[in-house]
């Protein structure tokens, strides 16, 4: 259930989001206290770790939503923090739906901050060599649709820059090369364990 606002947690939410723009920038530093920045979350999540306060940054976010029908102002380091709690499975209930979908809008409309995030999502896992990237379908899908050119060019460069990345992730990002034409962004060999990830 979405925590209530009452008592401490207003006082928290004053703190992590100011009412108005002004009273946000000047709420910046007691942010940055409260909460690690977006690409320490980032490797936390690759290490399978994750920050607890970070449900208290989702929560007070959710409240304005409800409240003022908006995200309101969020500077780019708390938007992506809050992207990458929701990619990582962070409070996935039906319940969180209109700021998920609200978060996730947000972080597309801008390519700076798409590009950002797609790095922060990608890149600590792949250099861990994980099976698994959290998030990764609704960024190679969703965001390749949005931005097909960032999503190629960083597919391009992360099989260059991670040769030893795990297979999985491998043959996703190949299938987005190979399903654009791009067969000539990878050698031989990697491009025909792509063709046979894509038929399976």
């Amino acid at each position: 259930m979405i925590l209530q606002a009452s008592g401490n947690q207003r006082r928290i939410r004053g703190v992590l989001f100011g009412h108005d723009r002004r009273r946000s920038r000047g709420n910046g530093a007691a942010c940055s206290r409260a909460h690690p920045h977006a690409a320490l979350i980032a490797g936390s999540y690759a290490e399978n770790n994750a920050w607890s306060a970070g449900y208290v940054l989702l929560a007070a976010l959710a409240e304005r939503v409800r409240s003022t029908g908006s995200l309101g102002y969020l500077d780019e380091d708390q938007l992506l923090q809050v992207q990458l709690h929701f990619s990582n499975h962070a409070l996935s209930s039906d319940e969180w739906k209109d700021v998920k979908d609200a978060v996730w809008a947000a972080t597309l409309s801008d390519a700076h901050i798409f590009e950002r995030f797609a790095r922060l999502l990608f890149e600590p896992s792949l250099a861990r060599e994980k099976e698994h990237v959290a998030g990764s379908h609704e960024l190679l899908t969703d965001g390749a649709e949005r931005h097909p050119k960032i999503v190629s060019l960083l597919a391009a460069e992360w099989l260059e820059r991670f040769p030893d990345m795990h297979s999985r992730p491998e043959a996703e990002l190949m299938d987005v090369l190979l399903s654009r034409g791009h067969c000539t962004c990878f050698s031989p060999d990697r491009r025909h364990a792509g063709m046979s990830a894509t038929m399976r």
